[in-house]
């Protein structure tokens, strides 16, 4: 029985499986971390964008161009 305990602690053909589980759920815990960070930032940009158009205040109608055409002096129109 101690032999076959020692056999068992000493063999290492699970280990590398351990630590691609323990490396790929590192990544996964950096990758939500990144992405709430990334979102926060996001939603306060375009906070901020929202509440700089609702406060911008327009003159005219964008529909009605008042355009004043005159002739310029360099054009002949003869």
């Amino acid at each position: 029985m101690k032999i076959t305990l020692k056999n068992f602690f000493a063999n290492e053909s699970g280990a590398v499986s351990t630590d691609w589980v323990v490396l790929t759920a590192v990544v996964m815990g950096l990758a939500l971390v990144f992405t709430a960070v990334i979102v926060s930032g996001t939603e306060n940009a375009s906070n901020d964008i929202s509440n700089y158009m609702a406060n911008v205040q327009t003159d005219t109608d964008p529909l009605q161009a008042n355009v004043d055409i005159t002739a310029s002096t360099d054009i002949s129109l003869n």
